[in-house]
């Protein structure tokens, strides 16, 4: 989120980051709560914040992420067995993201 980053990305996150401040989400309330605590004309900063919280997110995704199985490994011969998939948790004060993720039970 620096002058020597992507600014085509820079852009798109700090977007996002203004689309936050119309949901009822944990981002949309703390950007609401740093365009409070940082004065009337701190907007775009609150929003820079903001952005950068949604780029760690991704980052933490990208990271953590199961592997995708190869077709082969999703081909099933007979009955396909039981999925089912654990929500998404993201935890901002821990700092500890993980992403639900499909799990195959027999």
């Amino acid at each position: 989120m620096t002058r020597h980053g992507n600014a085509h990305l820079c852009t798109i996150l700090v977007e996002a980051a203004w689309a936050t401040d119309h949901t009822h989400s944990r981002l949309g309330a703390r950007l609401r709560r740093l365009k409070r605590r940082m004065g009337k004309k701190s907007g775009p900063k609150a929003a820079v914040a903001v952005a950068h919280t949604i780029l760690i997110i991704i980052w933490h995704l990208l990271v953590h992420a199961a592997p995708t199985p190869s077709p082969a490994e999703t081909t099933f011969i007979g009955a396909a067995p039981r999925c089912r998939r654990r929500p998404l948790k993201l935890s901002f004060m821990s700092g500890h993201y993980c992403a639900g993720r499909i799990a195959h039970t027999d």
